[in-house]
């Protein structure tokens, strides 16, 4: 998120709606940003993460009046919120870069260390029991939580670790499957950046009064 954090409010000039980050920040900056950005435009910042881990536990403590924050699934929050968003940050249940068929594993490695890519396999098992950890699933989470959620017509996601293969010439990453799905309701890829671990696209709605 750090990366975009600059130029951010160059797709955001036509969003009125609350900021919604589903997996908050560990360390990277994310978190920071759309706070200072949802209290500049007197919005709501709301917070989704399926653990109260050290970053969570510090911003819900600031008793912040314009913030909220939810321990749970991305997929949980959606079904059972009735708000609605204008910018919408998607970057929860991680990709899998190194897996294949005989030695997989679910982790990254974060500034500091907060989590590091083997411990963090360990973190989803007991938060999320029963759920397959594949790239596949991934995949289903994100598209799940943005088909639940209540979209602005005048909309921004951002798609953490998502990126368009040119050799496949599809989508692919965490949220490969929720930009062929926003394009199909109306949104337009306005910017993408990177392959694999650093990349990430926006996609926006309703930005040029269509």
């Amino acid at each position: 998120m750090g990366t975009i954090a600059t130029d951010l409010d160059t797709y955001l000039t036509h969003v009125t709606g609350n900021v919604l980050e589903i997996g908050m920040d560990r360390g990277e900056g994310s978190t920071l940003t759309l706070i200072t950005l949802a209290k500049e435009r007197d919005i709501k910042y709301v917070g989704v993460d399926m653990m109260e881990h050290e970053q969570w536990l510090y911003w819900k403590e600031q008793n912040l009046p314009h913030c909220e924050f939810h321990v749970c699934t991305g997929e949980s929050f959606a079904e059972n919120t009735n708000d609605t968003f204008g910018i919408v940050y998607l970057d929860n249940f991680d990709w899998d870069y190194w897996a294949t068929k005989h030695n997989a594993r679910m982790g990254i490695t974060l500034p500091g260390n907060y989590i590091t890519s083997w411990n963090m396999e360990d973190i989803y098992k007991r938060n999320l029991p029963g759920v397959e950890l594949t790239n596949e699933q991934s995949q289903i989470a994100h598209l799940t939580q943005i088909k639940l959620l209540n979209l602005d017509y005048n909309c921004v996601v951002i798609c953490d670790d998502t990126w368009f293969d040119t050799l496949e010439g599809q989508w692919m990453g965490k949220c490969g499957a929720v930009v062929t799905y926003l394009q199909s309701e109306g949104f337009e890829v306005v910017r993408k950046k990177g392959a694999r671990m650093n990349s990430y696209v926006i996609l926006s709605r309703g930005h040029d009064g269509s």
